[in-house]
């Protein structure tokens, strides 16, 4: 589960972290462009979008069964992309 709170860092750091695992660098990105992309995500219906309301106002994303689907293919394709970079 991928929570958006006030640390974007914090959350590409979740949403990105079988890439993370693989030595891959993470740049920063704004809250803004997070956003937008997780959008477009659930727009795709591979996330899910839960908003809760209270002090703090917080979104919680979540992967669908479609998404967590890309698991796999995600996970090969950043061994594949770990062993060129060995190369």
């Amino acid at each position: 589960m991928i929570s958006l709170s006030a640390t974007a860092s914090r959350t590409v750091a979740a949403a990105v972290a079988p890439r993370a695992a693989s030595g891959a660098h993470l740049s920063a990105v704004s809250e803004k462009v997070l956003t937008a992309q997780l959008r477009e995500l659930e727009a795709d219906g591979l996330v899910h979008r839960q908003v809760h309301s209270g002090p703090p106002a917080k979104v919680v994303y979540s992967l669908t069964e479609l998404g967590a689907g890309l698991n796999d293919g995600a996970t090969a394709l950043c061994k594949w992309g770990a062993a060129l970079k060995v190369r």
